[in-house]
C-alpha cells in the first residue's frame, strides 16, 4: 500500500487499484488492500489448469497488518478486510501452505519494491477510486490530530467555532461512524459536496444538480430544495427537543454537539453522503 493506492506482483501477474478519496483511508488499510489483492491473484490462478502452485508465499512490510491475518478476527480496525482476505484464501485447493513474510522496508525483494511502485502510481494517477467502509479509528486519529489546537478557531479563514475541541471529539465517537466522518467532513470543508470536490479537479461544476447554484456546506444545510423534507424534519425534531441552536446558521449547527445525532440523520437522510451508511 502507498498513500490511497495499494499494488501486488507475483512472477507473472501484477494488480493495482486506487482507494479512497485519500482523506479517508489510511496507509494501514492500504497495505491490507495489497495483502487482498494478493490473496485474489492466488485464488485467479488457482481457478486455473495452467497456474497451479503447492505453495503460497505472501511478503509485506506491514507487521501489523500481517498479525491480524494471523490472529483471530477481532473487533479492531481492519477487521472487515482481514476477514475478506481469510474468505478468499479458503478458496484454495485444501492443504496449500501458506506462509506470511515480513520484509522490512522491502529491501532485497525486487518484486515488493515493484509493488511499491505501481502503488504510488496508481495513487497519483488516478481519480476513480474504488469505496472503502469508513474506518471510525481513522477518523477519530483524524479528528484528534485536526482538534489538538490550541485555538478556539478550527480552521483559520474558515468557519470560526467556539466549542472546546474535546466536547466535539467526544461527541463525534460517540456516533456511528458514517456520521462521525460526515460532521467531520463538513466541519473540515472538506466533504463530497460539488464546491470541494470541483477544488480538487473531480467534477466539472461547482454548481448544485437541482439549484444550479453553488453546492456548498450553507447551500446543503440550509437552502438545497432536494432536500427540503429532510430539513423539515431535522428542524421539526430540534425544535421538538427544545435544543437551543439557530439552524439558519451553519456555525451554530456545526458547533452543537447536542445536534449532532440529528444532523448525522438528517445527512444520511439526503443519501447525499454515498459513503455514509449504517455499519
Amino acid at each position: 500500500g502507498e498513500g490511497g493506492g495499494a499494488a501486488a506482483v507475483s512472477t507473472a501477474h501484477s494488480q493495482v487499484v486506487s482507494v479512497g478519496p485519500p482523506d479517508s483511508i489510511s496507509n494501514y488499510e492500504t497495505e491490507l488492500i495489497g495483502l487482498r489483492l494478493a490473496a485474489q491473484m492466488a485464488g485467479d490462478n488457482s481457478l486455473s489448469r495452467h497456474s497451479l502452485f503447492k505453495k503460497l508465499a505472501i511478503f509485506n512490510d506491514n507487521q501489523a497488518a500481517l498479525r491480524l491475518l494471523h490472529e483471530a478476527p477481532k473487533p479492531v480496525s481492519g477487521r472487515h478486510l482481514s476477514i475478506q482476505i481469510r474468505g478468499i484464501l479458503l478458496q484454495l485447493p485444501i492443504n496449500t501452505p501458506i506462509d506470511l513474510y515480513w520484509t522490512p522496508g522491502h529491501e532485497g525483494i525486487g518484486m515488493n519494491e515493484r509493488a511499491d511502485k505501481l502503488a504510488k502510481e496508481a495513487f497519483e494517477n488516478s481519480r476513480d477510486f474504488i469505496s472503502l467502509p469508513v474506518s471510525l479509528s481513522n477518523k477519530i486519529q483524524c479528528t484528534r490530530k485536526t482538534f489538538h489546537i490550541n485555538t478556539h478557531l478550527f480552521r483559520p479563514g474558515k468557519t470560526s467555532f467556539l466549542t472546546h475541541p474535546k466536547q466535539i471529539s467526544n461527541a463525534l465517537e460517540a456516533l456511528e461512524k458514517g456520521g462521525t466522518a460526515s460532521i467531520f467532513q463538513l466541519r473540515a470543508s472538506y466533504s463530497p459536496l460539488n464546491d470541494q470536490l470541483f477544488k480538487r479537479s473531480i467534477v466539472k461544476s461547482p454548481n448544485c444538480k437541482t439549484c444550479n447554484k453553488l453546492e456548498d456546506t450553507r447551500h446543503f444545510l440550509l437552502y438545497c430544495r432536494r432536500y427540503r423534507s429532510q430539513r423539515r424534519k431535522f428542524r421539526n425534531t430540534i425544535r421538538k427537543e427544545k435544543l437551543k441552536v439557530n439552524w439558519w446558521k451553519v456555525e451554530e449547527i456545526l458547533d452543537s454537539p447536542k445536534v449532532f445525532p440529528l444532523l448525522a440523520s438528517f445527512i444520511q437522510d439526503t443519501g447525499r453522503f454515498k459513503h455514509f451508511k449504517p455499519y
